[in-house]
């Protein structure tokens, strides 16, 4: 009675992780194409702002590179390989280990960026003032400012 328990227990923290994980790759993703639309976005308008003469303009996009060490990268690409090749042959879902690893490493690999690989973070900056988007929203002016435009 007791393994059985345990079994379902397992059984449904295998289909909790799974599901966590798909939810977190899914926002990443997200994340991702958001980012470099705003950059492309960002120097289509630039583009054609030169080219209609526009010298400036009242805003700043700076992009903040941000490294990401190569081994703690690949240390957690083999953890979430790992867990997932686990959860697909626990479940069912595959019954060969070498076919599904190959499978998860492809999808990773297709999805994920390789290790090392820097990102970036964007920032909005007003001219005038210097103070960033975040800056901004977090000082008691940008907060009266942001409820009176709602």
């Amino acid at each position: 009675r007791s393994e059985g328990l345990a079994r379902h227990a397992y059984q449904q923290n295998l289909e909790e992780r799974m599901a966590l994980r798909s939810l977190r790759d899914e926002k990443e993703q997200h994340f991702d194409q958001l980012c470099q639309r705003l950059y492309q976005r960002w120097r289509k308008l630039r583009q054609i702002r030169r080219e209609q003469g526009f010298a400036s303009t009242p805003w700043r996009l700076k992009a903040h590179r941000e490294e990401h060490d190569m081994a703690a990268d690949a240390r957690r690409r083999a953890q979430n390989i790992e867990a997932a090749v686990e959860e697909v042959l626990e479940r069912g879902i595959d019954s060969d280990p070498g076919r599904a690893r190959m499978n998860l490493e492809h999808q990773w690999d297709v999805t994920k960026r390789t290790p090392g690989t820097p990102t970036f973070r964007f920032e909005v900056f007003a001219l005038d003032d210097e103070l960033s988007s975040a800056e901004w929203l977090d000082s008691s002016i940008g907060e009266d400012q942001a409820k009176e435009h709602v």
